[in-house]
């Protein structure tokens, strides 16, 4: 064989092996990447509009505090 071809080889291994590898590990158990974003989708809390209400709301509350007052309209005692 010419040496064109084993570097041919080699560059074909140098990709290979570690998906080769990958592909092992994950046929024996041993892949710990796993992705669990449908659980993380299923125990979502609210909508993005609540959301935005719930930060509209907080920021109002801050900007209160901030100016001096506790948010109920002058009642600082």
């Amino acid at each position: 064989m010419s040496t064109s071809v084993w570097i041919l080889l080699g560059i074909v291994a140098l990709f290979a092996l570690p998906i080769l590898f990958g592909m092992v590990r994950d046929y024996l158990g041993f892949n710990s990447n796993k992705f669990y974003g449908d659980e993380a989708n299923k125990n979502k809390v609210g909508s993005r509009g609540e959301t935005y209400e719930k930060s509209s709301l907080r920021a109002e509350v801050t900007r209160n505090q901030v100016n001096g007052g506790s948010g109920d309209n002058g009642g600082d005692q």
